[in-house]
Parts: structure tokens; C-alpha cells; sequence
């Protein structure tokens, strides 16, 4: 017999009080009030007010079959594959396992599930974008990007060289491109950002600079203070400031200084 209830002393003895309780492999006896426990590990689940843990397991009980009927998201072909189970084997492992190996198993298949949906959508989304067209921006050879990257006071490291190369070759592409630059604080994110924008430039477009709103004056000085911003001065390049609200403050007054204005780079605010 297995029992359910809250543990409580009355009289130096042991009570259980709102008792539930199931009779081991009696599934018609009448005082029975869950599913018929089955071998192997029983889990554990969260209290619930008003349920039992043994009204908790009848219930997950019909849960898992009606999971027979639910389509499997994973082809069978990935299945067999990586030797899974199907979805439904694989709630069935979760919560009624007969062995911890079982258990894992079956966790095992739910997360991978989780990871493939997400990089199936992932890849579905690349190629409807795909579909759509865009305008090439290949480098033009003694352009802007050539000239800011020929006036920096230091060379670019090989891993900014290298993201560089790929954000030009997809630039040059009639393909939109949807990349992320990631990279530690002070590994030089924002000049491979800006030789981008540049050899946009180049070939008549018009990016455009986003600055964090919240932490906006903070930028701004970063960004005046660096040494590379005097390269900025390259001939042809201006860049317009599209806050007004923060545009003639000290810190945008000194990097305004060393760009003199007009609009080939807006940069803008942005809540983020």
C-alpha cells in the first residue's frame, strides 16, 4: 500500500491527516482512488493544493495517454538516427520510468526536440529572407573604409580581420544580412562595426549608428575618447546626430568637433 497525506503527531503517535492511499496491483478494488502504481521509480511532483500526490499521478496517468495521439515533431528519420524514442515514449519515460537510465533517456529526447524545433524555424526564417532581395554592397577600392582603416594608429587584430572579411563578402552578396557581432568588452566590436558601415557608404548606402538610450552619456564619452574617433576625419565622411534632445551636450559637443556634421552617418537613440 502506498500513502499519501500530511504527517502529524496526536497522542505520541503518528497520524496521517487527509489520508489518500493506493492498494498495490488491486486496480478494482473500490476504496482505490488512483491509477494502479506501476513498478519501477514513482516521481515526485510539486504539491498542488486540494490534490493528493496519488490524484496527481492518476491524473498525469491520463495525460500520458492521451500523448498517444500527439504528432511527433522530430521525422522518424532523425529518430533513427540518433536513436530516440518517439514523443510519446518519451513522456512516458519521464514520468512513469521504470530505470534512471530510462528517465534520462527520455529527457534527453525532449531536449534535443526543444533545439531542433528552434534551429528548424531558425533555418526556415534564413531562407524565406533569402527569397527576399537586397542591394549588393561590394567595397569600393580607395573608398571610405579603405581610407578610415588606412589612418587608424594600430592594426586591427586577426580575429577583427577576420569578421571583417566575412561582413564584407555578405555585404557584397544580393542576399539580406542578418548577423550578430559578438565579441568580450574591449575586443574591438564597434571598428569592425564601423568598416562595415563604411563600405556600406562606399557603395551609396546609408547605415545607420544606434546608441543604447539608457546608457547614452556613457557612450557618447566612450566614444569622443577613443583614440581612433580622429580618423573619423577622413575626407568626405560627416556624421549627423539624430538626438536633439542630447545633442549639444559637453561630451556630443567634443565629438561633433572632431567630425564636423552632415549626414553620411546618422546616429541615432535607441531604446533597447
Amino acid at each position: 500500500m502506498v500513502c499519501s497525506g500530511t504527517v502529524s503527531s496526536f497522542g505520541r503517535r503518528r497520524q496521517l491527516t487527509h489520508p489518500d492511499y493506493q492498494v498495490l496491483g488491486n486496480a478494482g478494488d473500490a476504496q482505490s482512488t488512483s491509477v494502479v502504481l506501476r513498478d519501477g521509480l514513482i516521481p515526485v511532483y510539486p504539491g498542488v493544493k486540494g490534490m493528493s500526490a496519488i490524484k496527481v499521478l492518476a491524473s498525469m496517468d491520463l495525460a500520458l495517454h492521451a500523448a498517444q495521439d500527439l504528432q511527433d515533431p522530430l521525422p522518424p528519420e532523425v529518430l533513427d538516427a540518433r536513436k530516440l524514442p518517439t514523443l510519446a515514449q518519451a513522456y512516458r519515460m519521464v514520468h512513469q520510468p521504470q530505470t534512471a537510465t530510462e528517465h534520462r533517456l527520455g529527457l534527453k529526447r525532449l531536449k534535443y526536440q526543444e533545439a531542433f524545433t528552434i534551429q528548424a524555424t531558425l533555418a526556415h526564417r534564413r531562407q524565406a529572407s533569402y527569397r527576399q532581395p537586397a542591394v549588393a554592397r561590394p567595397p569600393r577600392e580607395g573608398g571610405l573604409a579603405e581610407a578610415f582603416r588606412g589612418s587608424l594608429p594600430f592594426e586591427l587584430t586577426q580575429g577583427q580581420s577576420a569578421v571583417g572579411e566575412e561582413l564584407s563578402a555578405d555585404l557584397s552578396k544580393e542576399l539580406p544580412m542578418n548577423r550578430l557581432l559578438q565579441g568580450e568588452v574591449g575586443s574591438g566590436k564597434t571598428i569592425v562595426a564601423l568598416l562595415a558601415m563604411l563600405q556600406v557608404i562606399d557603395a551609396g548606402g546609408r547605415p545607420r549608428f544606434w546608441l543604447p538610450r539608457r546608457c547614452l552619456p556613457r557612450s557618447i564619452t566612450a566614444l569622443s575618447s577613443r583614440c581612433w574617433v580622429r580618423s573619423l576625419t577622413v575626407d568626405s565622411l560627416r556624421t549627423r546626430w539624430a538626438a536633439p534632445a542630447w545633442r549639444y551636450s559637453p561630451a556630443a559637443k567634443t565629438l561633433l568637433a572632431a567630425r564636423k556634421i552632415c549626414c553620411s552617418l546618422p546616429v541615432e537613440r535607441q531604446a533597447l
